[in-house]
């Protein structure tokens, strides 16, 4: 393979990058400007950087619980299945209700269920 050819693949890729990041761009741009989507956007950003952070120390959390590895992937198949069943709900929901009553109850059961892993000594 030629150095041309790598080069002008890499500048290709380059440029599909740059195109799909300036989309994005513009997507966030638009949610955020538009007051009945800011909101939900907001707060979708923040679950998704605080679950990022304590994701990695979930499998050790449940072993320090002592989970097995079986009951370590049925709980990931539990959370799944909420979220494949609970994500069109909460889209009724919005539509529905607007943002402040379901972003308030998933919010308020997010809690709820920190607290409830907080305080779990055992299984």
């Amino acid at each position: 393979v030629s150095s041309t050819v790598i080069i002008a693949t890499a500048n290709n890729n380059n440029n599909k990058l740059h195109t799909i990041l300036h989309t994005q761009k513009q997507t966030l741009t638009l949610f955020l400007t538009h007051p009945s989507t800011r909101t939900p956007t907001i707060v979708l950003y923040v679950a998704s950087f605080g679950g990022a952070l304590h994701s990695a120390v979930t499998t050790y959390f449940y072993l320090a619980i002592g989970a097995s590895e079986m009951n370590i992937g049925q709980f990931g198949f539990v959370m799944s299945t909420g979220a494949l069943v609970g994500s069109p709900l909460s889209g009724w929901a919005l539509d529905r209700y607007g943002p402040w009553v379901p972003i308030s109850v998933t919010a308020g059961s997010c809690a709820v269920g920190c607290l409830w892993r907080g305080i779990a000594t055992s299984l």
